[in-house]
């Protein structure tokens, strides 16, 4: 639990000389309807949000869970290079025990995996809760607050990224040894 208070991140898969190699923010969807799965992003502030307005242009500031994630993920490109930073929120595509029941043996294929620095700016600085809509036949994901269509990736695109980023800490290991 310390770790999603600080981080942001329900799953992080650490590897010797690196601090976090992927970290992982599940959401179960909100609801279902037809071939459309809903899921709600920062929608839990943890300090400092409040409905007091101090002008137009200037919205309290507040630290949820999606700043959290866009914090680790700056602070991974800073320490390590990482870009993107492999912080994804992680979103199956199962609404019900009927569904997981059926989808079981292939839960990995159908969970979509969004990294975090994909999402708008104004996701991070409104305060607002915001919805994502996945379509389940075709990929496309929507962020709702704003209407951005955003990427989405599957587990294998999201190995060969992880596979790329132990290799090139491999290649300036060696640099280094040199």
């Amino acid at each position: 639990m310390r770790q999603e208070a600080t981080t942001g991140l329900d799953v992080t898969i650490n590897v010797p000389q690196f601090r976090i190699i992927l970290g992982l923010q599940f959401k179960a969807p909100r609801s279902k309807k037809f071939i459309l799965y809903y899921f709600r992003i920062a929608d839990k502030a943890r300090r400092g949000c409040s409905s007091l307005t101090y002008s137009d242009k200037i919205r309290p500031k507040c630290l949820n869970q999606h700043i959290a994630m866009l914090i680790s993920a700056i602070a991974l490109k800073i320490a390590y290079g990482y870009d993107p930073p492999p912080i994804f929120y992680a979103l199956p595509l199962i609404y019900d025990a009927q569904e997981l029941e059926t989808n079981a043996t292939n839960l990995l294929n159908r969970t979509k995996f969004i990294n975090i620095t994909a999402f708008p700016p104004m996701t991070f600085i409104d305060c607002q809760t915001h919805e994502i809509t996945i379509n389940e036949r075709t990929g496309k994901t929507l962020v709702h607050s704003t209407s951005t269509e955003i990427k989405t990736i599957n587990a294998k695109e999201l190995i060969e990224i992880l596979r790329k980023l132990l290799e090139e800490h491999e290649t300036i290991k060696k640099q280094k040894q040199s």
